[in-house]
């Protein structure tokens, strides 16, 4: 069994090369993190937040990720990446959807239920990068 670190009390983003592309993964450790993800989902849904910097959460550790910017936009699902000022550190975001898209993530990280998965809240070939959700799994 892996030991527990500072990483595990916190929700973890990590961007890589994976499978099917350049990937950033949403590592979540707790039903409490996932219902503090899904909120920060909810409020952008619900037009509570127009703009929310994932990064600067208080429950999330940015790993090689510089900025997740999330951002309420009008008829819009699009992850779009640009390169960060310096390369060593990491990669910023912006990640944009409507109303309707914001409560389709909130209802995919819904489905885990108590279960450990993942589900992807970006797709393949549209967005600069996939983005995976994964509850439990680390």
């Amino acid at each position: 069994m892996a030991s527990h670190n500072h990483g595990s009390t916190l929700v973890q983003l990590d961007f890589y090369d994976g499978a099917y592309g350049p990937t950033l993964r949403i590592d979540i450790p707790s039903r409490k993190l996932l219902e503090a993800l899904k909120t920060v989902f909810q409020n952008l849904a619900e037009e509570k937040a127009t703009r929310t910097d994932l990064t600067k959460t208080d429950f999330v550790r940015p790993g090689n990720v510089s900025r997740l910017v999330l951002v309420f936009q009008e008829q819009t699902k699009k992850l779009a990446r640009s390169k960060a000022l310096t390369l060593h550190r990491g990669t910023e975001f912006v990640w944009t959807n409507s109303a309707d898209g914001w409560q389709y993530c909130v209802d995919l990280l819904s489905g885990f239920g108590e279960q450990l998965g993942h589900q992807y809240l970006t797709a393949e070939g549209i967005d600069d990068a996939l983005i995976e959700a994964a509850f439990l799994e680390h």
